[in-house]
C-alpha cells in the first residue's frame, strides 16, 4: 500500500505541479516532467493491482468490466489501497496527455472510489467523496449530470470532515466553479 501512496503524491505534488508550471516557458521540459510523472502513476498502479489481486481474486475482471456486479468490499487497509489505486488511475490519465489507452481507464478511478465510499465514506475526511468530486466533472459519460452530482459529493464531503477539510472546497472551485 505504501508503495502506492508514494509514488501517487510525488506524481502529483512534485512532478504534475512543476510540470504545469514549467511547461509554460519550456515546453518540452514540462512534458517530459509529464511524462515520468505518468510512469510514476503506471508504476502505482501495478503495485496497488498487485496489492488488490492478493485478496481479491476477481479483481482484474471486475475492473476490466469482464464482471459487473462484484462486491469487493474493502476493509481496513484495503480501503487506502484502493483509494490510492483509483489516484493513480486518475493521475495515470491526467498525465496522458490525452492517450486512449489511458482515457478508456477512466472509469476505474470511479469504481475503486465507489468501492472506498461504499465501505466507509467518511475515511479520511471523506477523501474519496473529494475526489469524486473531480472524477465526476472528468467523466464524459455523465456529462449532463456531472455538476449536479458533483455537487452532491461536495456537501456529503463537507459533512464528514464537519466542515474541517479544505479539499472539497478545493476540489469544487477547481472543478464545477472553473466550468460555469
Amino acid at each position: 500500500k505504501q508503495g502506492v501512496k508514494e509514488f501517487t503524491m510525488y506524481a502529483f505534488g512534485f512532478l504534475m505541479e512543476k510540470a504545469n508550471r514549467v511547461i509554460i516557458s519550456n515546453y518540452s521540459r514540462g512534458i517530459g516532467l509529464q511524462e515520468l510523472a505518468h510512469q510514476h502513476f503506471v508504476d502505482a498502479i501495478e503495485f496497488g493491482e498487485r496489492g488488490i489481486d492478493l485478496k481479491y481474486n476477481d479483481y482484474q475482471k471486475w475492473i476490466t468490466g469482464e464482471i459487473g456486479n462484484l462486491v469487493l468490499e474493502p476493509h481496513g487497509i484495503d480501503i487506502e489501497l484502493f483509494y490510492w489505486t483509483a489516484a493513480a488511475y486518475g493521475g495515470a490519465v491526467s498525465s496522458s496527455q490525452g492517450d486512449p489507452e489511458w482515457v478508456i481507464k477512466l472509469p476505474r478511478v470511479g469504481l475503486l472510489l465507489n468501492e472506498v465510499i461504499k465501505k466507509d465514506s467518511v475515511w479520511n475526511n471523506g477523501a474519496a467523496l473529494v475526489a469524486m468530486i473531480t472524477y465526476t466533472m472528468n467523466n464524459p459519460e455523465i456529462a449532463g449530470e456531472s455538476e449536479k452530482l458533483a455537487r452532491r459529493y461536495f456537501d456529503t464531503a463537507v459533512n464528514a470532515s464537519k466542515g474541517m477539510d479544505l479539499g472539497p472546497y478545493i476540489a469544487i472551485a477547481e472543478s464545477v466553479s472553473k466550468v460555469n
